[in-house]
């Protein structure tokens, strides 16, 4: 929900950073702007005043027409299913608008990025919360099993 209600104050492309306070946990975040998205925020960057996404920072969050809801139709247009999980009080989609924070994590963890730096990205306060959004792929496991040393091979 933060990105969605991002202006563009918080917005520094002299520095190539963004800066918010996390809604959540009320923690300032500054993260350095990809390459890419600065190049994009320098083409729609006419008008700097205001929110970045104005139609996404005036839709609420849940419900029927809410930013989830949303998303998750522009996954079914995209063909990608959204795999929705039943709990015990409705059904939810696995593949969210929240998801983005989990995609984030895991592929600066599969990009050998330290515990330590992701955390500052993502404003995780707590290395418990942020091992649950971290998911590495089997490939990083994988090279890092093979990473071991082979058994009676003097490594000397």
């Amino acid at each position: 929900m933060d990105l969605a209600k991002l202006s563009w104050e918080a917005v520094d492309l002299i520095s190539g950073t963004i800066t918010f306070v996390q809604g959540k946990i009320g923690a300032k975040v500054v993260v350095p702007i990809h390459p890419e998205l600065a190049e994009h925020l320098c083409l729609i960057a006419t008008d700097r005043g205001g929110a970045l996404c104005p139609t996404l920072a005036a839709t609420p969050a849940t419900g029927r027409a809410g930013l989830s809801r949303q998303f998750i139709g522009l996954m079914l247009t995209a063909g990608i299913d959204p795999q929705e999980v039943k709990t015990t009080k409705h059904s939810m989609p696995l593949k969210s608008f929240h998801s983005l924070r989990h995609s984030f994590t895991s592929a600066l963890a599969n990009c050998g990025v330290p515990s330590d730096l992701r955390m500052k990205l993502t404003g995780h306060k707590s290395a418990q919360v942020h091992q649950l959004y971290t998911h590495h792929e089997l490939q990083v496991l994988r090279d890092a099993v093979e990473s071991l040393p082979r058994l009676g091979v003097d490594q000397s």
